[in-house]
């Protein structure tokens, strides 16, 4: 019985000390479970994430993914390594999708809507000419999501919503 109270300290320390002392917003899989394969290569992400390998963490937590789709903390972690990567579209499906299978969470909610406001400055951004382009429409509130709709649709891009 040691051994086994052994093995599952060390399993918190390696998964939950980094993620303690700032070594990013990632999750783990320990408490939601799921395909046991999919598991491991979340935590391999994490580890990867850890090691500034944000490329190969990726790919580990997409691989996740396609073996267990219901797997939301992949989906989660995915979303940060995208977003960090600058990969804001990609990011926000991630995090979209872990809000389905994860709906009402707020840290969730937070980043979504953190990589929403990145995504649609990026696109008003002057150097690039968007913000011209947008007009004063961007200005009014009310119909900041139809004219965003009308932008995107006069620039051959497909809204990230």
């Amino acid at each position: 019985m040691r051994q086994s109270w052994g093995g599952i300290w060390l399993m918190v320390f390696v998964l939950v000390v980094p993620n303690v002392y700032g070594a990013g917003p990632m999750m783990t899989a320990a408490k939601e479970g799921g395909e046991p394969m999919a598991v491991m290569l979340v935590d391999q992400g994490i580890s990867l994430y850890n090691e500034n390998d944000m490329g190969a963490a990726l790919k580990s937590f997409e691989m996740a993914v396609e073996i267990d789709p219901s797997l939301s903390v992949a989906y989660f972690n995915a979303g940060i390594v995208a977003s960090e990567m600058g990969q804001k579209k990609e990011a926000l499906s991630y995090i979209e999708q872990f809000l389905t299978r994860m709906p009402g969470h707020r840290e969730g909610e937070q980043i979504l809507s953190e990589l929403k406001a990145s995504y649609y400055a990026g696109i008003l951004d002057a150097e690039k000419g968007g913000f011209a382009e947008f007009g004063m429409a961007a200005l009014i509130g009310s119909l900041f999501p139809l004219a965003m709709a009308a932008y995107m649709a006069a620039k051959g891009r497909q809204s990230p919503t």
